[in-house]
């Protein structure tokens, strides 16, 4: 294993924190995105997903020879997951909504309802990135689905609180 497949692999070491390394690198993948202006942020995180597909399945093909499959080191996957949480335009990069999509995002990951554990069944280096694809589309259509519901109830209040009727 070269040491570009390690640094990909395991996010810049993140995937070396003794506990829960998926988590810690979900937590580090969020990081940079709130220092992204809010109108380039889908833009870059969506650059950044497409780089991680290309590059990763070789890099975690490798990797998987010397340590098994989807080794707990490999967190790249959790970087997916995370940035396609997080890269819808509608989305506001707050402290709630970090804390919203992360635990969203996890549950998928670490339960793996429905298809995402058959996906997870499957061998290979392209499954392991694809049940975290799938768990961060899951985290993100429900996040924004709690965004939607919250901007109508607070119209839905301002209208009352405010009507002139």
């Amino acid at each position: 294993m070269k040491y570009f497949d390690c640094i990909i692999a395991t996010f810049f070491g993140a995937g070396f924190f003794p506990k829960a390394p998926g988590t810690f690198a979900s937590i580090i993948a969020f990081l940079p995105i709130i220092f992204i202006p809010h109108s380039y942020k889908s833009i870059i995180l969506l650059l950044g997903i497409l780089l991680i597909l290309l590059l990763s399945p070789p890099v975690i093909k490798r990797v998987e020879q010397k340590y098994g499959d989807d080794p707990s080191i490999v967190v790249i996957d959790e970087v997916l997951g995370t940035w396609i949480v997080f890269c819808s335009p509608i989305i506001p990069t707050t402290f709630l909504s970090a804390i919203i999509g992360l635990s969203l995002f996890r549950l998928f990951d670490i339960s793996k309802p429905w298809i995402i554990q058959k996906i997870n069944k499957k061998k290979g280096a392209l499954y392991v990135l694809l049940d975290d694809l799938v768990a961060g589309l899951f985290a993100g259509i429900i996040l924004n689905l709690f965004y939607f519901i919250y901007r109508i109830v607070f119209f839905v209040y301002f209208l009352e609180k405010y009507s002139i009727y």
